[in-house]
């Protein structure tokens, strides 16, 4: 009888649970917020080195006779949102002296290059086109990306041979620059 009577109070106990109990549910908002962010991996400095030039005597005397010279640089260019591309450069410039003697229209102090950055994925990219930025007509593109990127560009600069260039001797300096941004 106490076995009866203990398995009858269990199931009133268990029973008592199946009844349907009030609940409530809440929301809430979970945030959080990321800054704009651009940035590019800074490149090696380039040197084209000596350039040659025709040492022997007469009429080509002293243009430059150094063939195309080519430095490639894989960096990574990356913005979180999307962002403007613009490429930058100055021809070199003569550090030793300046072109202003009387036979001026002869020599010149300056050297042109060309600067070129081109997407990993080739020409049908959708994260930028090919860019490029020539110091001999000081033009060069720009772009404006829509969307965000992240890619490992090639970074390329270019000596490209002028026969009509005779230069002044010494040491030649320019710059060259990639920005991204705002939009």
């Amino acid at each position: 009888m106490k076995k009866v009577l203990l398995a009858t109070a269990a199931t009133a106990l268990f029973s008592g649970t199946a009844f349907a109990q009030a609940t409530d549910t809440v929301e809430m908002t979970v945030s959080a917020s990321v800054a704009q962010e651009c940035s590019v991996e800074q490149p090696d400095n380039v040197n084209f080195g000596q350039l040659a030039i025709n040492q022997d005597p007469g009429e080509e005397a002293l243009l430059l006779t150094q063939g195309r010279i080519s430095d490639y640089q894989d960096i990574w260019i990356s913005c979180n949102y999307g962002a403007n591309m613009a490429l930058a450069a100055t021809s070199m410039v003569n550090q030793d002296q300046a072109n202003d003697g009387p036979d001026a229209a002869d020599f010149s102090d300056t050297i042109p290059y060309r600067m070129e950055l081109n997407n990993s994925a080739g020409v049908n990219s959708t994260v930028f086109n090919r860019m490029s930025f020539d110091t001999l007509t000081n033009s060069g593109d720009n772009k404006t990306n829509t969307d965000a990127f992240h890619d490992q560009a090639s970074l390329l600069l270019r000596y490209v041979p002028r026969p009509d260039l005779r230069p002044l001797a010494g040491n030649y300096l320019g710059t060259a620059s990639i920005t991204v941004g705002g939009v």
